[in-house]
């Protein structure tokens, strides 16, 4: 374990981790928000909330994942 920790840069394992770990809330905030908007009956403003909350959460996801993505890929070589 402490060879691995001599090859890897600390400071890319911390934000990858970051990273990841933003993106798991912002997954589970989708479910979230699309089970919270899906149990009363919709109106037209829940509606429009529900698609801000998912794309919001979709965007976070999206850019997360691919700085995430990056840092792993930098991480390894």
């Amino acid at each position: 374990m402490k060879e691995l920790l001599k090859v890897i840069s600390k400071k890319l394992l911390l934000w990858s981790i970051v990273f990841n770990t933003i993106y798991s809330i912002a997954d589970y905030g989708e479910a979230f928000a699309l089970s919270y908007f899906g149990t009363s009956p919709l109106t037209l403003d829940k509606i429009i909330k529900l698609t801000v909350a998912v794309v919001i959460a979709y965007l976070i996801m999206l850019i997360t994942s691919k700085i995430a993505s990056y840092i792993d890929n930098v991480n390894e070589v």
